[in-house]
C-alpha cells in the first residue's frame, strides 16, 4: 500500500531525532570542562596572594633588640627617629605601624628611639606681685615655671587672692619648671585698733573711724596739753569687730589753784571750831542733866499705877509717873521731869 501524505503537515526526519541527545551530552562536557578549568584558575589565583602578618609591639625594647627580631616577625626595618622622652636612651618609644595591624610580609616599620629627657634650660623669674592667683599662675607656666606652695596671710588694704610675696624674687635665674612659692592676700574681717595716745582729739577721732571704729570720750585733769588722748581701750594692735566702741581719756585744765586750797583750809578750820563748840555744849547738858538722876528702889516689885517720887531733900515732887508693869526688883534710874 502507499501511503498518503497530508498536505500542510512535513513528517518528522527520522535523523534529526535520533541526534538529539547527543547534542545535550557534548553540551554538557564543554560545560563541564569549563567550569573544572576556571575553578583550577581561582585557586591558582588564591594560592599566588600572600599570607598576611600581625605586626608585634616593639615599643619598650631596646632598639637593638627590635630590630634583631623583625626578620622573625616577617618584617623589616624602616626609618628610625630619635627624640627627647622621658625613658631611657635607646628605647623604642613609637612606632609605625602600631601594634595589631595586619601587613603584607616584609613591610618596613618605622621606630622612634628616646635620647632620654630633655636638657634643662635655665629661666628667668617674672615678677607676680600684685597680681591675682589666677593671672600668677598663667605667667608662670607661661614663663617655663610652676606654681608651688601657696600660703594666704590677712590684710586690711587689700582684696582676698593678690600675690603679697614670691618665692624666688623676681628677676632671679632658676632651672626650668621649678617651682616659685606665692603669698596672696585674703580679706580679714576684723580690724587693728590702732594707736591713738598722745595725738590731738580731732586726730584721734579721725584715725579710728578710717578704721572704721567709734569712739567714746572722758576727760581727766592732767599737765598734758588740753584734749591729749592720755589712755585708750582696748589696747592698740588688739583684732576687734568693725564698729567697736574704743574709750579714749583725754586732758583738761588743772581746775585746783592755791586760793582754793587755802579756802578749804579756813573752811575746816571753822566748821572743826563750830563742831567742837556744839561737843562741848552737848557734855555740859549731859552733865546738868545726871545731877536731877535720883534712885528708887522698889521692894519686891511695884505696884501698877501712880507713884509718888520724893528727893531725899524731903521735897515733894508734883509730877507723877506712870510705870509699866516690870516682873523684876532692883534700882532703876528715873530722870527728874523739867518743871
Amino acid at each position: 500500500m502507499k501511503a498518503k501524505r497530508i498536505a500542510g503537515k512535513p513528517t518528522p526526519s527520522p535523523v534529526l531525532s535520533q541526534r538529539t541527545p547527543l547534542i545535550y551530552i557534548f553540551t554538557c562536557l564543554v560545560f563541564f570542562c569549563f567550569s573544572v578549568q576556571a575553578n583550577s584558575q581561582i585557586r591558582l589565583i588564591a594560592s599566588l596572594q600572600p599570607e598576611l602578618v600581625v605586626v608585634p609591639g616593639y615599643i619598650g625594647m631596646p632598639i637593638e633588640r627590635a630590630v634583631s627580631r623583625m626578620p622573625n616577625d616577617r618584617l623589616r626595618q624602616g626609618e628610625i627617629t630619635e627624640v627627647y622622652a622621658d625613658a631611657p636612651p635607646g628605647i623604642v618609644v613609637g612606632q609605625f605601624p602600631e601594634p595589631e595591624m595586619r601587613v603584607d610580609p616584609g613591610t618596613p616599620v618605622n621606630l622612634e628611639v628616646s635620647l632620654g629627657p630633655p636638657p634643662q634650660r635655665r629661666v628667668e623669674v617674672p615678677n607676680v606681685s600684685g597680681l591675682n592667683i589666677r593671672q600668677a599662675r598663667v605667667v608662670l607656666r607661661e614663663s617655663g615655671l610652676q606654681t608651688g606652695r601657696i600660703t594666704e596671710r590677712t590684710s586690711d588694704e587689700l582684696d582676698g587672692g593678690i600675690v603679697l610675696e614670691q618665692s624666688p624674687q623676681a628677676g632671679s635665674v632658676v632651672m626650668e619648671n621649678a617651682e616659685v612659692d606665692l603669698v596672696i592676700s585674703i580679706r580679714d574681717l576684723q580690724v587693728t585698733v590702732p594707736d591713738v595716745r598722745s595725738m590731738k582729739r580731732e586726730k584721734a577721732i579721725r584715725t579710728l573711724e578710717e578704721s572704721r571704729l567709734t569712739h567714746t570720750l572722758f576727760y581727766e585733769s592732767s599737765d598734758q596739753p588740753e584734749n591729749t588722748v592720755l589712755s585708750q581701750e582696748p589696747p592698740p594692735g588688739k583684732r576687734v569687730e568693725p564698729g567697736t566702741v574704743v574709750y579714749l581719756t583725754l586732758a583738761e585744765k588743772q581746775i585746783f589753784s592755791s586760793w582754793l586750797f587755802w579756802g578749804g583750809i579756813i573752811v575746816a578750820v571753822f566748821l572743826g571750831g563750830f563742831s567742837g563748840y556744839r561737843l562741848k555744849k552737848s557734855r555740859i547738858r549731859k552733865s546738868q542733866s545726871a545731877a536731877h538722876r535720883l534712885e528708887i528702889t522698889f521692894n519686891p516689885m511695884w505696884e501698877p499705877g501712880r507713884q509718888n517720887l520724893i528727893f531725899h531733900g524731903n521735897r515733894l515732887i508734883n509730877s507723877s509717873l506712870r510705870f509699866k508693869y516690870i516682873q523684876d526688883s532692883g534700882s532703876s534710874n528715873i530722870l527728874k521731869p523739867e518743871k
